[in-house]
């Protein structure tokens, strides 16, 4: 029975992969294609939120935060610094983490509605640092300049190149998320959701995950 849900989930799943992988080949129009390319984008942004507040059981109303500091890491990078796509993505993802870390341990010991009024208030202020370091930034504009993504060779010369490499991340990031939830920490996260006394009973550190 278990075998056969799996098939199922799987099956499911690359059905779903699938039709996103047409869209570009149904609906050519630009503006229609780069439209998927932002649900992916979101999704992607949602696939953590979930992993957070679904399984972990924390609030947190400052998620985007992350999602920016991440974005103009990378383009930054690419701009000024000239770092490839391939560098400057993962980069991206190390520098929020790092942030994350840094505001994740002083809030250790706050817990519902507290913690979701500290990640509201570091999200306003990562919003209003965007805005007034606008020299950087680029203010309410944004970063301009950011240069095409190359990868092995091949630059990605249009929105529909653009999308199915956004899609192959997106696949990317929900197989590592589907395995994280099924492993060890999946299970600890869980546990956590359900009762961190509990957890912490089963020998589970708290402070870790």
């Amino acid at each position: 029975m278990m075998k056969r849900t799996r098939d199922l989930l799987i099956t499911r799943h690359l059905l779903i992969y699938l039709l996103l992988g047409l869209v570009p080949l149904v609906t050519p129009v630009d503006y229609v294609v780069t439209y998927f390319l932002y649900i992916l984008l979101y999704g992607m942004l949602a696939i953590g939120l979930c992993l957070l507040m679904a399984y972990a059981g924390q609030i947190s109303v400052g998620h985007a935060a992350f999602f920016g500091i991440g974005a103009y890491v990378s383009g930054l990078l690419s701009i000024h610094y000239h770092i490839p796509f391939w560098a400057a993505l993962p980069a991206a993802g190390v520098a929020a983490g790092v942030v994350g870390y840094l505001v994740g341990f002083p809030a250790l010991r706050i817990k519902g509605l507290y913690l979701a009024v500290m990640t509201f208030a570091f999200g306003e202020l990562v919003y209003v640092l965007m805005r007034g370091l606008d020299t950087w930034t680029g203010g309410p504009n944004g970063l301009i300049g950011i240069p095409r993504a190359e990868l092995a060779g091949y630059t990605f010369p249009t929105v529909q190149a653009y999308y199915y490499l956004t899609l192959g991340v997106f696949v990317l990031v929900f197989v590592l998320a589907q395995n994280l939830v099924n492993s060890r920490v999946g299970r600890a996260l869980r546990a956590l959701h359900g009762s961190e006394h509990g957890a912490t009973a089963l020998g589970i550190d708290v402070n870790r995950y």
